[in-house]
């Protein structure tokens, strides 16, 4: 299905007839349909994870050309009340209900869907979020207030959790993407507030108490580096020393047997190789002593880093 939908996405409103279109709309609505279905049989972890989860959030892309049209031809006309006639339908099945108890169930799991989908998500949940001239109701208007900050509240939560081995290998890829996610989650809550919900000002404590949390994961992160470069510095400077004593030691020796050799009229060939020997182990020795001391500037350096005050103030132990 994902296949079939991203090929009718990809169509142009404008180059396709009447019919194409309808039966575009009505694919898609189909795949709002299903995903509800699977969503609500799928809330329980147990139940397994949703496979329609990827497919929703292609849906709700609002990128793709059949909502925005194509740039390349001059033709922006797309169909984006398209895209918000499924985020409707959706609202109105309780899918935002759905959607949070789903991710409730997944939080700080390796299911839980990723921060490129989640944003996609988050999107279209703000999008839904009623606005001043809803005309359903204070109940309703609550009712679905309440579904999506379900959702929002889900999403804060996992992003609490520690990062999983398993991630370690995307973890830029990742953080590039919650960087997005936290912006949705922000332009929900700027919605949330105008209706003085109490729940809004407890998400932006939420948001900027993570924010904080990755703030000092990153001085950690930046001191834990620091470290390690201090221990490879230190490495470098003990191997070069250990060089410098034993070319020191191969001159010394140069040096006697050149007095030796200096007694002996047959030796006196030998006596000029020596000279030369020992002349290439002073200019390495020299050379070695320079570089050990820009290293052992740089290894200080290092160190006043380290022992410096962290981000929040607090000094490094």
């Amino acid at each position: 299905m994902r296949k079939v939908l991203q090929c009718l996405l990809e169509q142009v409103p404008q180059n396709i007839g009447n019919i194409e279109r309808n039966c575009v709309q009505k694919s898609l609505l189909l795949g709002v349909l299903i995903s509800v279905d699977d969503l609500n049989i799928k809330s329980d972890a147990a139940a397994g994870d949703s496979t329609m989860l990827a497919v929703l959030a292609l849906i709700f892309n609002k990128k793709w050309q059949f909502y925005k049209g194509s740039k390349w031809k001059n033709n922006m006309n797309g169909l984006p009340e398209v895209r918000m006639l499924l985020v409707d339908r959706f609202k109105s099945m309780h899918g935002f209900e759905r959607l949070g108890a789903y991710l409730e169930a997944r939080i700080g799991t390796l299911a839980f869907p990723p921060p490129m989908e989640v944003k996609v998500l988050l999107d279209a949940a703000r999008d839904a979020v009623p606005g001043s001239k809803f005309e359903g109701g204070e109940v309703v208007k609550k009712a679905l207030e309440d579904d999506i900050i379900r959702v929002s509240k889900a999403v804060m939560k996992d992003m609490e959790e520690p990062r999983l081995e398993q991630q370690s290998e995307d973890v830029k890829k990742i953080m590039l993407h919650e960087v997005t996610v936290r912006w949705s989650l922000q332009r929900i809550i700027q919605c949330l507030i105008c209706s003085r919900r109490k729940e809004a000002y407890e998400m932006t404590s939420m948001l900027a108490k993570l924010l904080q949390n990755e703030k000092e994961e990153e001085s950690k992160e930046s001191h834990s580096s620091v470290l390690r470069s201090s221990r490879e510095v230190l490495k470098e400077i003990n191997e070069i020393r250990s060089t410098i004593k034993s070319f020191e030691d191969d001159h010394t020796i140069a040096i006697s047997r050149k007095r030796k050799m200096r007694s002996d009229e047959s030796k006196k060939g030998e006596e000029k190789k020596q000279e030369k020997k020992i002349k290439r182990l002073g200019t390495a020795v020299e050379t070695l002593n320079v570089t050990l001391d820009c290293l052992m500037k740089e290894l200080k350096k290092i160190n006043d880093v380290a022992s410096g005050p962290m981000r929040d103030g607090s000094y490094r132990k």
